[in-house]
């Protein structure tokens, strides 16, 4: 299991790897400025892992989005159209290129998205074109682009005759939330991805707040001809376990949900636990024990963003601890010693963790 640092176990961690590198033992006397080193390093060490800690949170409900396809919708930029004048009719052609640049009133700037030509007797083309900023910024009004970015031959002015629109910022974390909802208000509640939200929905109360399933696998007789007609089972996770108050309202939820005449079954899956156990080199002492948080959170938020039958990558796992602090310039897993597969109504999690640099 990741367990989060504190300063205290990192301070006490930090001292013993000095005395195991400098072959002393190292006493980390109140005022010396070794224990200010040391503090420092500590509680840069404690803050990353309480950061880390959070982002696992974080990773369970986005886990149950990413499992709908519910991803953070990126920003997107407004698209109109330019119009290039020139002083008088073309004698000869002119020559607007793509990528061609202009702005507005409040210095957004639109580029044009192909090339265009002003042909000999007219005055005038419109071009398609994009704010080169994504976001709602660039949503301006008819005629609200005045200038050109750089100078165009033969071209005198350019404006946009109509709106320019379509421009969105990132979606955040509450607007996806209400867009989920939304879906789930629209969805076929009685289907098995209506039953499958209903499970994930359903939550109980702690001290510590409420708490949900985090994962959730719904299965009918197209899954397996080991289902009778007519019967669905309902597959359950939470790391941990799933706590009676919990059940409770998961069967509610799906009751409320399933189809008239669909007897629903409950299965509440227990963990497979993956013992890690890493390596790290990691040539500044200094820098191991802020390193070892990392790679912990980093395992951690891995196994805690695994859905019903995925496996556990020695791949993806050796890539993510690597990235997981600058200072790592090597890691060795000893264990798993390959992939880690799970049946469909499997799920994996973190058991063990041994982390040593």
């Amino acid at each position: 299991m990741y367990y989060l640092k504190t300063f205290e176990a990192a301070l006490v961690e930090l001292a013993r790897h000095l005395t195991a590198d400098l072959g002393v033992s190292v006493d980390l006397v109140e005022g010396s400025v070794l224990l200010a080193l040391a503090e420092a390093v500590a509680f840069q060490a404690a803050d990353l892992s309480e950061r880390q800690e959070r982002s696992i949170m974080d990773a369970i409900p986005d886990a149950v989005f990413a499992a709908f396809g519910f991803e953070l919708r990126p920003a997107t930029a407004a698209q109109g159209s330019l119009t290039f004048t020139a002083p008088v009719p073309a004698g000869d052609v002119l020559f607007v290129p793509a990528g061609a640049e202009a702005i507005s009133e409040d210095d957004q700037t639109f580029r044009t998205t192909q090339d265009a030509y002003i042909t000999p007797g007219q005055v005038q083309v419109t071009v398609p074109a994009v704010a080169v900023d994504a976001g709602t910024a660039g949503n301006v009004g008819a005629f609200t682009v005045i200038r050109l970015a750089t100078g165009i031959p033969g071209i005198q002015a350019v404006t946009n005759t109509a709106p320019f629109t379509g421009g969105t910022d990132e979606e955040d974390r509450d607007e996806r939330a209400a867009r989920f909802a939304q879906y789930l208000a629209e969805l076929d509640r009685s289907g098995k991805l209506g039953v499958q939200a209903a499970a994930l929905l359903a939550q109980a109360g702690t001290s510590d707040g409420a708490i949900s399933c985090t994962n959730a696998l719904v299965q009918d007789r197209d899954d397996t001809d080991a289902i009778p007609p007519g019967y669905v089972i309902v597959h359950a996770y939470r790391q941990g376990g799933v706590p009676a108050a919990l059940r409770a309202d998961v069967q509610a939820q799906v009751r409320a949900a399933r189809a008239a005449g669909i007897v629903v079954m409950h299965e509440w899956t227990n963990g497979t636990p993956v013992n890690v156990t890493v390596q790290l080199d990691v040539p500044s002492a200094q820098q191991r024990p802020a390193a070892k948080a990392a790679a912990e959170a980093a395992v951690g938020a891995y196994f805690g963003a695994l859905t019903y039958g995925r496996k556990a990558s020695f791949e993806n796992l050796i890539a993510l601890i690597t990235g997981a602090h600058p200072s790592i310039q090597e890691v060795t897993l000893l264990s798993p010693g390959g992939d880690v597969t799970a049946a469909p109504t499997a799920r994996l999690e973190l058991g063990t963790l041994t982390v040593t640099a």
